[in-house]
Parts: C-alpha cells; sequence; structure tokens
C-alpha cells in the first residue's frame, strides 16, 4: 500500500464476521499484536491489511483421502 492511498478499516463486529472468529479471540490477537487497530472514540477500527495478512499466516488445510 502506498502512503497517498487510505487505510481502510472495519469495526470489531464486521473484523469478527470477515475472519470468522469470536470477539474474544479477535481482542487476543489485537493484544498479542497480530492485528492493528485504531480507537476513534469509544470505537475500535481494525486495519483491513494487518487481517489479510494474519489470515495468511495460517496453516494450508490438507486432507487425507478417502479410504
Amino acid at each position: 500500500m502506498s502512503n497517498n492511498e487510505p487505510i481502510e478499516y472495519l469495526t470489531v463486529n464486521e473484523a469478527m464476521e470477515k475472519a470468522k472468529v469470536g470477539r474474544t479471540k479477535l481482542y487476543r490477537l489485537l493484544s498479542e499484536g497480530s492485528l492493528r487497530a485504531r480507537k476513534s472514540g469509544a470505537r475500535t477500527l481494525i486495519e483491513t491489511e494487518s487481517l489479510a495478512a494474519w489470515s495468511k499466516t495460517l496453516p494450508v488445510a490438507t486432507f487425507k483421502k478417502a479410504a
């Protein structure tokens, strides 16, 4: 992302829905530093870029062939 492009944000509820995680997990990711957020008054806004980067760190699912 270049410095001229605006940063996009998601609310906590939007980030939970997009990442398919609960509120506790989302706040754990924030406290670990896995996600970046900003505060706007009482609202916590999650940077979409950090959410996408976190999702790329998840392991690839592998499945065994059915017998």
